[in-house]
């Protein structure tokens, strides 16, 4: 005896093949979003990283005296950007601003390292070491205040999109 046509249970080979295109557009959709996430997140730990260095840079200073501070060689490592040496003075930071800010009278250039730190249960840990360029400028005028020192930096770093990304505040210290 025959089975009517209608009665027929089950998938048929297109509805199945168009169920499978779909699944698959829907796992490479999340393989690309798996990817932007990873490298946001990669992009957030290096600028969570300057954040450090700028914090890390600035207690140094505000450590100084506003008369060390009017030395120059107590507030950065060169005051030239190419007389760093290399990584600072490569093309990682070619397009750094290297002018004066305006209202400041001297910019000082530092050099910091810092190891991204990996979360890998695997590895045991480890990461890249990223390159930090510190611009320091001070303004001499305020060093002759009894109270404060002003100055203002930025820190820069290399991302592989935008070329460089930096993050600047102005800061003040107490004269001691």
């Amino acid at each position: 005896m025959k089975i009517p046509y209608s009665n027929q249970r089950g998938f048929s080979l297109v509805e199945t093949m168009v169920a499978l295109v779909i699944l698959a557009i829907g796992l490479v959709a999340l393989v690309g979003l798996q990817t932007s996430a990873l490298r946001l997140s990669q992009s957030n730990k290096k600028a969570d990283l300057s954040k450090s260095v700028l914090v890390s840079e600035i207690e140094k200073i505000m450590t100084l005296s506003n008369l060390e501070l009017q030395t120059s060689s107590n507030v950065g490592d060169q005051d030239t950007l190419s007389g760093l040496g290399a990584p600072y003075n490569t093309a990682l930071f070619s397009t750094a601003d290297t002018s004066v800010p305006a209202g400041y009278n001297y910019v000082r250039w530092r050099g910091v390292s810092r190891t991204l730190i990996r979360d890998d249960s695997v590895g045991g840990g480890g990461g890249a070491t990223e390159h930090f360029l510190v611009k320091i400028a001070i303004d001499e005028k305020y060093l002759l205040q009894d109270v404060l020192a002003r100055g203002q930096m930025t820190v820069y770093w290399p991302v592989s999109v935008r070329g460089l990304d930096f993050l600047e505040t102005t800061f003040f210290t107490q004269r001691k």
